[in-house]
């Protein structure tokens, strides 16, 4: 289902905010491995990234999602975000970016936020330092 506006983002559920935490610390201690990188960005993996990303997949289906597959990405360009499941979660790691449908400006995709999307977003880094942020596929 489409929409012609866009919703704000929620407040991210208390369960999620200490995975989110050592995600953050991971990636700024440089415990994190870039992999495919390229001039919009990088996704991060490693060991410790994927321990973090199964909890967080554990919470995610206890809130009644269903998860397809999830990636950490840092974004240094802006990006069209879509999925074959047609539903996505945003959940801010560390950086300033904002969300539009490249028609409607949606507002800031705020750190201890999420957004449930159901149609093609932008996300849009606000400076040259990017955004790490976790796109999780849904059903």
């Amino acid at each position: 289902m489409s929409c012609d506006f866009i919703m704000p983002g929620q407040p991210l559920w208390q369960t999620a905010k200490p995975i989110i935490n050592s995600l953050r610390k991971l990636i700024e201690e440089g415990r994190a491995v870039r992999f495919k990188e390229d001039a919009m960005g990088w996704q991060y993996v490693g060991e410790e990234i994927f321990g973090e990303m199964s909890k967080l997949k554990t919470d995610v289906e206890a809130k009644g999602y269903t998860v397809h597959e999830f990636t950490v990405f840092h974004f240094i360009a802006g990006r069209n975000l879509s999925t074959p499941t047609s539903r996505l979660l945003l959940l801010p790691i560390s950086g300033a970016s904002d969300i539009t449908n490249g028609i409607t400006p949606g507002g800031p995709l705020e750190l201890e936020s999420y957004w449930d999307i159901d149609d093609k977003r932008d996300l849009i880094p606000r400076d040259r330092s990017g955004a790490d942020v976790v796109v999780v596929a849904i059903h």
